[in-house]
């Protein structure tokens, strides 16, 4: 039975950022998510969990996400 979709709340919960990041990494390819709302105006994202990153993928984003922000 496949696992059920988690919205971008559930993500940002499990991967300890904002709900706001986790919209932005769909955005940017790196989380795999589905819309609901096609048609819409406004997105209504869910998020497939094998695109969720490992431990060691994890610590290489935070890594990278820190180097950003500092502009490196």
């Amino acid at each position: 039975m496949p696992e059920p979709l988690l919205t971008p709340q559930e993500v940002a919960v499990l991967l300890k950022i904002s709900a706001k990041t986790v919209r932005e990494y769909i955005h940017q390819g790196r989380l795999k998510a589905i819309d609901l709302n096609p048609d819409g105006k406004r997105p209504t994202w869910r998020i497939v969990p094998e695109s969720l990153p490992t431990a060691p993928d994890r610590a290489e984003q935070i890594y990278l996400d820190a180097k950003r922000r500092i502009g490196l």
